[in-house]
């Protein structure tokens, strides 16, 4: 079991709350009145199993950004602060899944925590650093891709990666892209960045395709007109080999 909090909210030793500080998960799914009702210094609220947005209040929390009020009233709701983390409660203890944005990934109907997904991965003695993201997909919502960045001297197929943590993850959860980096991008505090491991990943799409396209137009160009003047078909699905880093 996972838990984080922030210094002015819990004690990072151990993940427990302070005790004038109140926490609350998924408070928009089981509503407002609880709080009141509680009038408790140290109040705590969730629904077992169901996965929500972390919110807390208590004096100790900050009250406003500085001459962003625009930005403060988007942050809190009826005086919680909405964190941006998604967690479950499991056993009396919450998990963190990841942040709402990029860190919760949505794929054929399931909810899927990226977080996980890394720390399985990142236990693959070839892999030394791993992000994994969404990527938008028509059929799927998203399909889940990871970037790694292997220990030198080692390869990894996705097939082989998908084998590996078949064990680890459900079904589901397994990555359906892979893509190997000399190193992950990252902003100026060393925080991977998300974004732009995903646009590492269209812009890879984007080349296999202009590549595919043109291999198929040079094949068209130099083929001769079989007899009878009928052209070329294109070879069936499957009996190409698949892509690389695809599944």
């Amino acid at each position: 079991m996972r838990s984080g909090c922030a210094p002015s909210t819990c004690n990072a030793a151990d993940g427990r709350l302070l005790p004038w500080v109140a926490l609350a998960i998924g408070l928009a799914a089981i509503g407002h009145f609880f709080w009141e009702a509680a009038q408790l210094p140290l109040y705590t609220l969730w629904r077992t199993g169901t996965p929500g947005e972390i919110e807390v209040r208590g004096p100790s929390v900050f009250r406003e950004y500085w001459r962003r009020p625009e930005a403060t009233e988007a942050a809190f709701r009826d005086g919680w602060f909405r964190t941006g983390d998604i967690a479950v409660v499991e056993k009396g203890s919450y998990r963190i899944l990841g942040r709402s944005s990029v860190d919760i990934l949505k794929t054929g109907g399931y909810k899927v925590s990226a977080l996980e997904v890394e720390e399985a991965i990142g236990e693959h003695p070839a892999v030394r650093e791993v992000a994994v993201v969404g990527l938008p997909d028509p059929e799927w919502g998203e399909r889940i891709g990871a970037a790694v960045v292997l220990a030198p001297g080692e390869a990894l197929t996705l097939e082989e990666l998908r084998r590996w943590a078949g064990d680890r993850l459900a079904p589901y959860k397994l990555p359906t892209r892979l893509l190997a980096l000399e190193g992950l991008p990252r902003n100026a505090m060393g925080k991977v960045t998300k974004p732009d491991v995903v646009r590492l990943f269209t812009d890879l799409h984007l080349r296999r395709h202009r590549q595919d396209r043109g291999r198929l137009q040079g094949r068209s160009d130099r083929a001769p007109d079989a007899p009878g003047g009928s052209k070329p078909t294109k070879a069936p699905p499957g009996s190409e080999g698949p892509d690389e880093g695809e599944a």
